[in-house]
């Protein structure tokens, strides 16, 4: 497979266009992202640049359309994706849809869509969502100025999302017979790990050094391992920690973080790997300020049967490696919660 390529520094989006012999492109992102890299990207393309559009706010197929009827964008020979996931992943599906290549301009660091051939669409009230298979971006440019300014939250949530990905690769592959690529990602994934262990809480004060180890694992490493084990016949890149997120949604639509809640679910997957995992990974939320329990995510144990419904409808549900019954499931976050709550009190005391 061909991965793509990532440069720091904007500067290089005229040699990587040069390079793939792209003359025009357009401009599509968040309204706050085109706000603090729209005009540096700007200044690079010249009259190269079309046009530039805010996506909208969701990743919804209505927001795909509005760029399937923007001119510039139609016309353009290349597509750049700026902001966070949903922007992103907005314009990796619609260029998709337009058969354009496209280039991805991260101004945060929250998940690896940046990286990613999947795009994560929301229906039009953010209630649930689906997974669409789509290209590997171009080129992943990043500005560690421009992402040092975004809210530390995004940072803080992206920290959550990346530390799932070991655990969940770990137990999506269990028993099974993977190509070469798919067996690199899954030996790749514990540098996610510890890069997110070792430099996260530095990252999150400010640190330069730990800021850009984390940046890339988020953005960089975690993408490479996704795209190594989604393909078309079959996706091990997430298992249960973002299949309680997408149950969840309901309940913490609006008022939670992606990574926030998928922070929590990846406790929830430590239960189905060995011993240990759980508490090892509870004391790393800690130490992060990442949730431990129901309560920190708004949920209710009277929540869980209505989460676990709606993970039996995802493809996390359809791939795993043995039976989750709604029992086991159920009990498995309970037992996270009690944990959590246990530790919290002990620590208070």
């Amino acid at each position: 497979m061909e991965f793509t390529g990532f440069y720091w520094g904007y500067e290089n989006l005229s040699k990587i266009m040069e390079e793939r012999g792209y003359d025009t492109a357009a401009i599509i992102g968040g309204r706050t992202a085109l706000s603090v890299a729209g005009d540096k990207l700007a200044g690079v393309l010249g009259e190269r640049l079309l046009g530039t559009k805010v996506y909208g706010v969701e990743s919804t197929d209505g927001a795909i359309e509005g760029i399937l009827n923007f001119k510039p964008a139609q016309d353009a020979q290349l597509l750049l994706a700026v902001g966070g996931g949903k922007a992103v992943d907005t314009v990796k599906a619609a260029g998709a849809k337009m058969g354009k290549p496209v280039i991805t301009v991260p101004t945060l660091a929250s998940n690896c869509s940046a990286t990613s051939g999947l795009s994560v669409i929301y229906s039009e009230d953010g209630s649930s969502s689906r997974y669409d298979m789509v290209p590997l971006p171009v080129a992943v440019l990043l500005d560690g100025e421009v992402m040092a300014t975004a809210p530390k939250e995004y940072l803080w949530a992206g920290i959550g999302d990346g530390i799932s990905k070991e655990f969940e690769v770990r137990y999506a592959t269990k028993n099974r017979e993977l190509p070469p690529a798919a067996l690199m990602g899954l030996n790749m994934s514990p540098a996610i790990t510890r890069a997110l262990a070792t430099y996260g809480k530095a990252a999150l004060e400010g640190e330069s050094g730990a800021l850009e180890q984390v940046i890339h694992a988020i953005v960089v490493t975690t993408g490479y391992v996704s795209s190594t084990l989604s393909t078309e016949e079959f996706d091990y890149s997430s298992s249960l920690a973002h299949g309680f997120y997408v149950g969840a949604l309901p309940f913490v639509h609006g008022r939670h973080l992606h990574g926030e809640v998928v922070s929590f679910g990846t406790l929830l997957q430590g239960e189905f790997l060995e011993e240990g995992t759980t508490e090892w990974l509870m004391a790393l939320n800690e130490s992060l300020g990442l949730p431990t329990t129901l309560e920190e995510i708004s949920m209710r144990a009277e929540d869980l049967p209505q989460v676990y419904d709606s993970f039996t409808e995802t493809i996390e549900y359809e791939m795993l490696p043995e039976e989750v019954s709604r029992e086991d499931f159920i009990g498995a976050v309970l037992a996270v919660d009690a944990l959590g709550r246990k530790r919290k009190a002990a620590g208070q005391k």
